[in-house]
Order: structure tokens, then sequence, then C-alpha cells
């Protein structure tokens, strides 16, 4: 998919996430990039830890803190220094795309 000039891969996305409305993995995707420019004021320089649906909203969820490798070059990332010497770099949503990516990766809902 084209999203703000760059090529985000997308996968499954006839997978049904929604079974009571027969929503489709790939509708939140278009939804939010649609919505691109409501969400990013929130998103924007900030790192977030991704809820993640891989087999829609009725299956198990996850949270992710590190972002998946490999990921998109262009996706910009932050590292956070945890007291015990470890650390994770987490994705930052400052754009369309990078939001497109994080809804294909089953990221229904965004968390700061």
């Amino acid at each position: 998919m084209l999203v703000g000039g760059r090529e985000v891969a997308l996968t499954n996305q006839d997978k049904v996430f929604f079974p009571a409305s027969g929503t489709t993995k790939g509708d939140p995707v278009r939804y939010y990039v649609d919505l691109a420019d409501a969400v990013l004021p929130h998103t924007r320089k900030r790192p977030m830890q991704m809820k993640r649906y891989p087999n829609g909203v009725e299956g198990d969820f996850f949270y992710q803190k590190r972002v998946p490798v490999p990921h998109p070059e262009w996706l910009e990332t932050y590292r956070i220094e945890f007291p015990s010497g470890r650390h994770a770099d987490f994705p930052v949503i400052n754009d369309a795309p990078s939001l497109a990516w994080l809804a294909n990766l089953g990221c229904i809902e965004t968390h700061t």
C-alpha cells in the first residue's frame, strides 16, 4: 500500500478481525490511514507500546515493547534504557506510513 509516498508492506488483509461485523484486518489499516491527521498529534514523538491482536479481537492479545525485527528502515524508533541496564527500541509513530505499519501488526489500540 502506498501511504504518504512510502510503500507499506501489508499482510493478510482479508483476515477477519472483528467476527461480529465481518471487519477484516485491512479495514483498520485503511481507517487509521484515513484518520492519520487526527491520530498523529497524539502519537508523534512518543514511544509506543504495541497491544497486538494477531488473531483478531476475540483471540488472545499481547503487549510488545520492542519493535519487531525486521521493520521498515524508515520507521523511527526510540531506545529506552532500563535501570537493569537492558534496553528496548520502541516504535515512534510520526507519520501515516508508520501508523499503517502499526495497524498491520494487529495493533488496534495505540499506547504511548
